[in-house]
C-alpha cells in the first residue's frame, strides 16, 4: 500500500479501496486527506519505522463469533505472548453479544493494546 501510495494519486488510491460499509465514518474525501497527512513521512522514514519496528499487525483469532469466552480468552493470552498487541474482533450479529465480547477481549488484553472491530455489513439493514 506505501509502495501505490507513493506512486499514485490519493484520489485513486482512495476509490480503489472498498468503501462500502464505512462512508458513514470515512468518506472517499476523508480518506484522502488521511493519506496525504501519510505522506507528509518521507520514504527513508517510513522504511527505518518499519526496519526499527516492523510492520504492525493484527490478529482476528481471538473474534470470530460463535467462540466461547473461555477459548476467546485463552487466546488472547496466547497473542499477547506472541507479541502482538492489536486484536480483531467481528461484530454485527446482535449488539447485546457485541458487546459482552468487546468487553470480554478488551478485559483480556488490557488498555494499553489496540482492539479493532469489524461490522459484518451484511447483517444491518442498510
Amino acid at each position: 500500500m506505501n509502495s501505490l501510495i507513493d506512486n499514485d494519486n490519493h484520489q485513486n488510491v482512495a476509490y480503489h479501496c472498498k468503501l462500502n460499509c464505512s462512508t458513514d465514518a470515512v468518506t472517499p474525501e476523508e480518506c484522502i486527506q488521511m493519506l496525504k497527512e501519510k505522506k507528509s513521512k518521507s520514504e527513508a522514514d517510513r522504511v527505518n519505522e518499519m526496519k526499527t519496528k516492523g510492520f504492525p499487525a493484527y490478529t482476528t483469532q481471538v473474534g470470530w463469533l460463535g467462540y466461547s469466552e473461555d477459548k476467546v480468552k485463552t487466546l488472547c493470552q496466547e497473542f499477547i505472548k506472541d507479541g502482538f498487541t492489536s486484536f480483531k474482533v467481528k461484530v454485527g450479529q446482535s449488539l447485546q453479544d457485541d458487546k459482552k465480547r468487546l468487553k470480554l477481549v478488551r478485559d483480556a488484553i488490557g488498555a494499553s493494546n489496540n482492539l479493532v472491530t469489524e461490522i459484518r455489513c451484511y447483517v444491518f439493514d442498510m
